[in-house]
């Protein structure tokens, strides 16, 4: 009886360590439909070093605030382009109060924008 209930244990270990696993933060490439050359480019380029600054201290892996996408990959902020540009348009994001909403410039929430005009058009 021990040795069944040790094998179970471990059995189950081992599927939440592979679980825990697949499921980590990766920065991956694009997969088809998950928005435009140009704008994996433009964020690359310009938009991820906002996200970075301005986002991700709450935003980010399995602590993200609200239980929204992380905003730390091309993948995340694709998903969800279209509430970030009204989020930012609205200036509900980044919170107010917070640093990143003290700190946020206005060319800065402009590249946000245009990120988000390019992966939803």
């Amino acid at each position: 009886m021990k040795v069944g209930v040790c094998a179970s244990i471990a059995g189950m270990t081992i599927v939440s360590v592979l679980f825990a696993w697949g499921c980590a933060e990766k920065d991956e490439p694009t997969a088809p439909g998950n928005g435009t050359d140009e704008a994996q480019q433009f964020y690359t380029d310009s938009a991820k070093a906002v996200f970075d600054a301005r986002c991700v201290s709450c935003h980010r892996g399995r602590h993200a605030s609200g239980g929204v996408t992380p905003l730390s990959s091309f993948a995340g902020v694709s998903a969800v382009a279209s509430p970030i540009q009204t989020r930012v348009e609205n200036g509900t994001m980044p919170l107010a109060g917070s640093t990143q909403a003290n700190e946020i410039t206005q060319s800065e929430r402009d590249v946000l924008l245009e990120f988000a005009q390019k992966v939803t058009n």
